[in-house]
């Protein structure tokens, strides 16, 4: 399987977060930041890769879902 893949650096995450959720300060919004990345991760609604993340399972793990992984 092949096809275009969108990502978004962590920084950039991070920094959009940030700006948007409304916690009381800097430390409260680490904490949700931190634990909405990974809760996300946790579920499979995202995948990092080299701190850029992205939607959805990633390609090989679906290729291998579908019985065309690299080990066929």
């Amino acid at each position: 399987l092949t096809g275009l893949r969108i990502g978004i650096p962590l920084a950039v995450w991070r920094e959009v977060f940030y700006r948007e959720d409304t916690a009381d300060n800097t430390e409260a919004k680490k904490k949700r930041f931190q634990r909405a990345r990974s809760d996300l991760v946790k579920i499979g609604k995202l995948t990092v890769e080299d701190d850029v993340y992205f939607t959805g399972p990633s390609f090989p793990n679906i290729a291998d879902q579908l019985g065309g992984g690299a080990n066929d």
